[in-house]
């Protein structure tokens, strides 16, 4: 196992993503959604902000729509701060759907991927590789770290969640520390036996490099500087398929850190 500094190096990589600032609340815009799923996504915002009350000095004002999304439950718009949850879903999936998707923005906009504490504590907790960054989607959805925080939120909320991403007790714990602004679990780690190139170092050498910090997650819609990330039906998930948006050619060129920089959504450091 590397130990701890490889991971910080990794997960704070070399470009800055540009994220809504200051503090706000969470309103909905109950346009295209039935009186159902109005009154779930109503209820799933206000149990959410009651549960992150320990972020809200820093979570940015976000807005939740509906709309339609094909056989995605919903994504989050980084560039708009925009929540969008698909209404032709069950009804019963969407508060699930909402913590999901503003977790993603609580993370943005409290700037939780720049907390090598956090990082190292929620990554110890859910096992997950020390050279991938919080938004390197290359090994699919259900493997991308900003994704598993945001499971985790979901199992901080409501107890449970669909299973797609395994939740450990530990990550649960990390996150909710997070949120109360609570010391982090001390993570012991183990000597290492040669010497590697530090995490990220290496990587952003290489124009293709896709595992450094906020880099990839997000998927660039339209060639716009539109930013979202979303959920993958659960037919792609068991299928094994690939986790690429709409409207892109592949996922090299979701993922392609100078396709970002060109749009504006990704900044060097």
């Amino acid at each position: 196992m590397q130990k701890v500094s490889a991971l910080i190096a990794g997960v704070l990589g070399s470009v800055l993503i540009v994220a809504p600032a200051g503090a706000g609340s969470v309103s909905l815009d109950p346009a295209g959604g039935t009186e159902a799923a109005v009154a779930a996504v109503e209820g799933a915002v206000a149990r959410f902000e009651t549960v992150f009350a320990g972020r809200a000095g820093c979570m940015g004002a976000g807005t939740v729509v509906f709309e339609s999304l094909a056989d995605r439950k919903g994504e989050y718009r980084t560039a708009e701060a925009v929540i969008v949850v698909n209404p032709d879903r069950e009804v019963s999936t969407m508060a699930a759907t909402v913590y999901h998707e503003l977790a993603h923005h609580a993370m943005i906009s409290c700037r939780a991927h720049r907390d090598p504490e956090l990082a190292a504590a929620f990554y110890a907790a859910q096992d997950l590789p020390v050279d991938r960054s919080w938004f390197d989607g290359g090994s699919g959805w259900s493997g991308t770290p900003a994704e598993h925080f945001a499971e985790a939120a979901v199992m901080l909320v409501q107890g449970s969640t669909d299973g797609r991403i395994p939740v450990s007790a530990g990550a649960v714990d990390v996150l909710r520390r997070w949120v109360n602004g609570e010391p982090m679990p001390v993570i012991v780690a183990e000597p290492e036996t040669s010497e590697a190139t530090p995490v990220g170092v290496a990587q952003t050498q290489q124009s293709e490099a896709v595992a450094t910090d906020e880099s990839s997650a997000p998927a660039l819609t339209n060639d716009s500087a539109s930013v979202s990330i979303e959920q993958p039906s659960a037919e792609q998930v068991s299928a094994g398929a690939p986790q690429s948006p709409p409207d892109e050619p592949d996922a090299g060129e979701t993922f392609d850190i100078l396709r970002c920089i060109r749009v504006g959504w990704l900044q060097p450091v």
